[in-house]
C-alpha cells in the first residue's frame, strides 16, 4: 500500500509533516464503487498503557483514558511483526481546539525515528471507516485526530512518543490507534498495570533433601528504581536487595504469618503471627500486609551495581514453629552481619520451594530493563554437607503469559541471569536452565561450620535465649 493511499484511508491526515520520512502528499482520488478501497487495519493503544514522562505529576487516570496530559509526553511500546507505514489516530473525546500542535515520534526496532506532526489550526475531523466488533474507538468521535505517515524500517517493539505543545485542556486521551498493514497482527499491553512481568527461578530439591542453610549470591546489573533482586526465597518468606528512591537502597527480609490472612495483619491471630527474635543494628523491623501478612525487616545499605554480594539463610525448627535467620556479609568490613530472626509458627519444616526473581514493583518505569545475576547457589543440610543449586526452572508471573512479554534468563558461568523490562524482543520461554559449572562459597561453608552448631544446640528454645545467641552470632569474634 503506498503512502498516499495509506493517508486516504485514514481520512484525515496532518497538513504538516515535519519528518523528512513522512512529507505530506496529494491523496489518491477514491476507488470506484466496483472496487472498494481495503480497509486498513486498526490497533488501539489505550491511554492508561501509556508512561507519562518526565513523571506522573497531575495526570489523571481512569478506566475511559488519562486526562491533564497535555503537559508531558505519552509514550507506548507495540510489537509489530512488520515494517512497513502507519497513521496514528489520536483518540480525543473532544476538539482539541483551534491552536497548538500534536506530535508522534515512532523509534523502531533498528534505531530509525520518523516523525508526523498535526497543526491544529490547519486540522480537521477524522473520519473513517469502524468495525462495531473492534477493539478501535469510533473514529467518529469528536476530536480524534490522524498523523500519517510514520515509517517502521524493520519488525519489533516501537516506541511511539505523543507530545503536545501549545495546547490548553484537550480533554480527556482515551488513547491511540496504529492504522496500515505494519499494524497487522501487533502486540502490546492494554491494561493500566505499567510493570514488567516478574520473573523468576525456581531450584528443585531432591527428594527427602532438607535444608538447614540456603547461601546465595547476587549481582546486580542494572539499577532502575523500584527494583527487588529477590536472592533467597522460601516456602515463608523472603530475602534480597531493592532499590526504593534516587538516595535509598535497602536489604530486605520478610517472612509470613500463618493463618492466611491477605491484606491486614490486625486481623490476624496472636497465635498465628510471626515474632521478631532479634534484628542487627540499624534495621528496621515491623509487619506488613497486603501480598499475605507477616514481619518485615529492612537495612538501608548503599549497595552497589556491579558488585557481588552474598546473603545466607538459616532455618531451627522449634517445637511446631521455625526459626528463620537472615544474614548479610558486609564486604567493606568483611563480616557477616545479622538482619533479622523470625519465629514462624505452626511451620516446623526446613526451608522448601526455594527460588529467585526479579521485580518491578512500581509501575511508573516498567519501561526500563532489569538485569541482575543470581550465583553460587547452595543449601547446606543438617548432617553439614553441601550441594550447589546448578539446576532451575524459570517461570513468569501472569502479566508475562500476554500483556508483557519482554524478558528473558540465560545461565553464564557461576550464575543465571533474569531479565525484565526495557520492551527486547524475543522472550525466553518458560523451562529449564542449567549451569554445569560447579563452584563453591568458602566463606559460606565457613561461616555455617562456626556458628551453625552454636544456633542448632542453643540451650532452651525460648525467645529470650534466642535472642542471646542469635545477636552474638550477628558479631562474631
Amino acid at each position: 500500500m503506498t503512502h498516499s493511499a495509506l493517508c486516504s484511508l485514514a481520512l484525515a491526515c496532518a497538513a504538516v509533516i515535519s519528518s523528512p520520512l513522512a512529507q505530506a502528499q496529494t491523496p489518491q482520488s477514491p476507488a470506484a464503487p466496483s472496487q472498494p478501497a481495503a480497509k486498513a487495519p486498526g490497533f488501539f493503544l489505550p491511554a492508561i498503557a501509556a508512561y507519562a514522562k518526565p513523571d506522573e505529576r497531575g495526570l489523571r487516570r481512569d478506566e475511559s483514558g488519562v486526562r491533564r496530559w497535555e503537559s508531558r509526553d505519552l509514550v507506548w511500546y507495540a510489537q509489530l511483526d512488520r515494517s512497513g507505514e502507519i497513521s496514528v489516530r489520536v483518540e480525543l473525546e473532544k476538539a482539541a481546539g483551534t491552536e497548538g500542535t500534536l506530535s508522534v515520534f515512532a523509534l523502531d526496532a533498528a534505531g530509525n525515528e520518523s516523525t508526523a506532526t498535526l497543526n491544529l489550526a490547519d486540522s480537521s475531523k477524522a473520519v473513517g471507516d469502524h468495525d462495531p466488533g473492534s477493539r478501535v474507538p469510533d473514529s467518529n468521535a469528536p476530536g480524534s485526530l490522524t498523523l500519517c505517515p510514520l515509517t517502521i524500517s524493520r519488525a519489533g517493539y516501537v516506541r511511539l512518543t505523543l507530545h503536545a505543545d501549545g495546547l490548553k485542556d484537550a480533554g480527556l486521551l482515551r488513547g491511540l490507534t496504529l492504522i496500515g498493514d505494519a499494524a497487522t497482527s501487533a502486540r502490546a499491553s492494554n491494561v493500566e498495570r505499567r510493570n514488567a512481568a516478574s520473573v523468576h527461578l525456581n531450584y528443585p530439591l531432591e527428594r527427602g533433601e532438607e535444608v538447614e542453610w540456603f547461601y546465595g549470591e547476587v549481582r546486580a546489573i542494572t539499577d532502575p528504581l523500584y527494583s527487588y533482586y529477590e536472592v533467597l526465597g522460601f516456602h515463608r518468606g523472603y530475602f534480597g536487595i531493592q532499590v526504593n528512591s534516587p538516595t535509598e537502597r535497602r536489604i530486605i527480609f520478610s517472612v509470613w504469618d500463618a493463618g492466611g490472612e491477605k491484606n491486614d495483619r490486625g486481623k490476624v491471630a496472636d497465635e498465628n503471627r510471626v515474632k521478631l527474635l532479634a534484628k542487627g543494628d540499624g534495621v528496621v523491623a515491623g509487619d506488613f500486609g497486603n501480598e499475605g501478612t507477616g514481619g518485615h525487616s529492612h537495612l538501608v545499605y548503599p549497595w552497589k551495581t556491579g558488585e557481588n554480594y552474598k546473603l545466607l539463610l538459616g532455618a531451627r525448627i522449634d517445637a511446631d514453629a521455625t526459626i528463620y535467620s537472615a544474614y548479610f556479609f558486609f564486604p567493606e568490613r568483611s563480616d557477616w552481619g545479622l538482619i533479622a530472626s523470625f519465629r514462624a509458627p505452626r511451620d516446623a519444616k526446613h526451608p522448601h520451594g526455594l527460588y529467585a526473581f526479579n521485580e518491578n514493583f512500581g509501575g511508573s518505569n516498567g519501561d526500563a530493563r532489569r538485569v541482575c545475576e543470581f550465583s553460587n547457589a547452595w543449601v547446606r543440610h543438617p548432617d553439614g554437607t553441601w550441594r550447589e543449586l546448578l539446576e532451575a526452572k524459570f517461570t513468569h508471573d501472569g502479566h508475562g503469559k500476554e500483556q508483557r512479554r519482554d524478558y528473558a534468563a540465560w545461565a553464564k558461568g557461576p550464575g543465571f541471569i533474569l531479565s525484565n523490562g526495557g520492551f527486547i524482543d524475543r522472550p525466553t520461554l518458560v523451562g529449564d536452565l542449567s549451569l554445569g559449572v560447579p563452584a563453591g562459597p568458602d566463606e559460606a561453608m565457613e561461616f555455617a561450620t562456626k556458628y551453625g552448631e552454636s544456633i542448632a544446640h542453643a540451650p532452651g528454645s525460648s525467645p529470650e535465649i534466642d535472642t542471646v545467641v542469635l545477636l552474638k552470632l550477628a558479631n562474631p569474634k
